[in-house]
């Protein structure tokens, strides 16, 4: 039964138990920087999950979850709490699904959902009627190989534009919005061998969003600098060692320039490269051990501290490990595992947002099965 409800607290602890921290015990209601306290909530054991998003769908000012399977799309509605007690399975073309983006593409206040299908070269667009249903889906050809996708305001209109990085042919197409949820066709820039995961933020210290793309067998990170109206410049590529499955871009050194930091799932590493604010990246020199396969990353303040922790899925060995911020500007500690995601295997999806409306982040991990870690400071 697809409505049944989840909202069951599994009382697993991330850390193995229970704890007081800073004078604050978990479960008190005051958030204390440096207090870590969190439980486990698994929310479905079905396999091959691809990607997440949230949005707000039914516009209850409740953060719901979009999920990407193999060969379907899944909304689980959230209630408020961490918990998403009810679950649509949105009707759709057979075919093999893979990217995920949110937003209220019609301009009606209810976010809407589009996500990737790398067999039919296409992206497919899934409208919010606001009452927990979607409207059938229609579609918009892509380049070859659509996967990972980002959604948002790239011209200097109200419409939302999409970019979707095709892997078969290197490149990352983008799709102006021109409103009544409508596209323009993809305008396509080359990007390196076998792009992988995409990040949009306004790396060379302009008003425009620029997009950072990792190139899997091309060994580097291409940078796209964007326009005011939606245009982008040729990428610049900067070298990464090994193979970088996934970058995430954030000010880790607190100096006002993003920075990014970068997976490489053959080298069982992190990397860190402190941008100068121009759009370039220098080497910060740490190089830190993953467990093996590492696939994705996502940033968020887990201890309220201030600090920027990066959590990273390795899919070979089944774990999902957090990498904290330091007092020292842009250092990362040395990864440490979160237990609250063993019964996850095979993670290649993570998400970090505040599910519970509680001030802390918290982190979603599917892959084989789906599991949230929810704060309760």
């Amino acid at each position: 039964d697809w409505g049944e409800d989840w909202g069951e607290d599994w009382g697993e602890d991330w850390g193995g138990g229970g704890h007081e921290s800073g004078g604050s015990a978990c479960g008190d209601g005051i958030i204390t920087p440096g207090e870590i306290c969190f439980f486990a909530l698994p929310l479905l054991n079905l396999a091959n999950i691809r990607a997440l998003a949230v949005a707000d769908f039914d516009s209850d000012n409740n953060l719901d979850l979009a999920v990407t399977r193999k060969d379907d799309v899944l909304v689980l509605f959230g209630g408020g709490d961490g918990t998403f007690p009810v679950l649509r399975d949105l009707p759709g073309q057979a075919g093999e699904y893979m990217g995920i983006a949110t937003g209220d593409i019609d301009l009606d206040g209810d976010d809407d959902l589009i996500v990737s299908r790398i067999d039919g070269d296409v992206v497919s667009v899934y409208l919010s009627n606001g009452d927990r249903s979607f409207a059938n889906s229609f579609s918009f050809p892509t380049s070859n190989g659509p996967t990972a996708m980002a959604l948002a305001r790239l011209g200097n209109d109200d419409a939302l534009d999409l970019a979707v990085v095709c892997e078969a042919d290197g490149v990352v197409d983008v799709l102006m919005g021109i409103g009544n949820a409508s596209f323009a066709g993809a305008v396509s820039y080359p990007t390196g061998a076998h792009p992988g995961a995409i990040a949009l933020g306004r790396v060379n210290g302009d008003a425009h969003l620029d997009l950072l793309v990792a190139n899997r067998t091309g060994q580097s990170l291409a940078l796209l600098t964007g326009s005011a109206i939606g245009t982008f410049a040729s990428a610049t590529l900067t070298p990464i060692d090994g193979k970088p499955q996934a970058s995430v871009l954030v000010d880790l050194n607190l100096d006002g320039r993003l920075d990014a930091a970068t997976v490489s799932s053959d080298l069982d590493r992190v990397k860190v490269l402190f941008g100068d604010g121009l759009g370039g990246f220098a080497s910060s020199n740490q190089n830190l051990v993953t467990d093996a396969r590492p696939l994705g990353a996502a940033v968020g303040d887990f201890d309220s501290d201030g600090f920027m922790d990066l959590a990273v899925i390795n899919n070979e060995d089944h774990t999902t490990q957090l990498l904290r911020g330091s007092e020292v500007p842009g250092e990362l500690l040395s990864a440490q595992i979160l237990t609250a995601f063993a019964d996850v295997e095979f993670p290649r999806a993570v998400l970090v947002a505040d599910l519970n409306d509680d001030g802390v982040d918290d982190l979603v991990v599917g892959g084989q099965g789906l599991t949230v870690m929810v704060s309760d400071p």
